[in-house]
């Protein structure tokens, strides 16, 4: 759910980061969701993820990913894709519109993964407030 600039944004996570870029900001801002995963034999039928409210400024953005994009292998050392590195494509790209941010994103990505397999579905949602 997101609402205007002055009214709370709700989300509730599970496993993977909510990333916020607040226009001014240096740093990307991470939100971690739940330890728990939806549909895992050790998560309960009837557990309750916490619902995490803030307000969001404008000309924000906001990204959601699947743990597919983290979790890639690739490049020289054969390692994750990793928080980090999309965090920091994340603050490089975050003054172009949505569309020019996907594209690097996405470039890079592809980039880093060269050759390997890919590990799992990869999911990328962002949007600007």
């Amino acid at each position: 759910m997101v609402r205007t600039p002055a009214a709370p944004a709700g989300i509730c996570r599970r496993r993977t980061p909510l990333y916020i870029s607040a226009a001014g900001e240096e740093e990307v801002l991470q939100l971690d969701g739940d330890r728990k995963g939806v549909g895992y034999r050790d998560t309960p039928p009837d557990y309750g993820w916490t619902n995490q409210e803030m307000r969001l400024a404008e000309d924000c953005c906001v990204y959601a990913t699947s743990d597919g994009i983290v979790d890639q292998i690739g490049g020289e050392r054969r390692i994750a894709f990793g928080k980090k590195r999309l965090k920091q494509l994340i603050q490089t790209h975050r003054g172009q519109p949505m569309a020019r941010q996907e594209a690097a994103i996405i470039q890079a990505f592809h980039q880093y993964q060269g050759q390997e397999e890919r590990r799992d579905d990869v999911t990328l949602l962002g949007f600007r407030v």
